[in-house]
């Protein structure tokens, strides 16, 4: 994470100073995060306009959870730890925009723009993707707006196979 001193956001800063300039794994990365999204004391400027909410998400946030695919087989990969922007909400799921699969440096422009979305949303075909709600491993962590960009550059995200191996990033990356 050496390349990306600047990044905005109180969860990523803090989360960098915790490594004590250490190569930490994937995992260590994704415990931290989940922590700092349950216990911080962040503002939580999330919508309460009554709108209804399917499993407590709601369009147009930004949430990391966990995540098994149903139908597997029909990808040559899918991201297990999701960090996705809500679409859409249907009854058995929703559509989102996984920044995961955009390589972090190309991702932090990405996130920039979910913040700024006055003229809606544009995001890279390959982040696009379904989610069963029967198929979510855990609760749903919202990423407050001023986090965006700092929490989609934490290297969190594991891609795995049908089979259960796991990919390199860097491979979806360019694919």
């Amino acid at each position: 994470m050496n390349g990306f001193q600047s990044i905005s956001g109180e969860i990523f800063k803090s989360i960098q100073k915790e490594t004590n300039g250490k190569k930490k794994s994937k995992s260590w990365y994704r415990s931290k995060l989940v922590s700092y999204l349950n216990g911080t004391n962040l503002i939580d400027e999330s919508p309460d306009d009554g709108s209804e909410r399917e499993y407590n998400i709601e369009v147009g946030e930004l949430y990391f959870f966990s995540y098994s695919a149903k139908f597997a087989e029909k990808y040559p990969w899918y991201d297990v730890y999701p960090l996705t922007y809500i679409a859409n909400i249907f009854k058995e799921g929703f559509i989102g925009y996984n920044l995961h699969y955009l390589s972090p440096t190309i991702r932090q422009g990405y996130a920039q723009s979910l913040i700024n979305r006055a003229g809606g949303v544009n995001m890279p075909n390959k982040t696009i993707h379904r989610y069963l709600f029967s198929q979510i491993g855990s609760s749903f962590d919202r990423v407050p707006p001023t986090e965006y960009v700092g929490v989609s550059v934490l290297p969190v995200e594991q891609f795995m196979t049908v089979d259960g191996d796991e990919i390199l990033s860097r491979k979806v990356w360019r694919s």
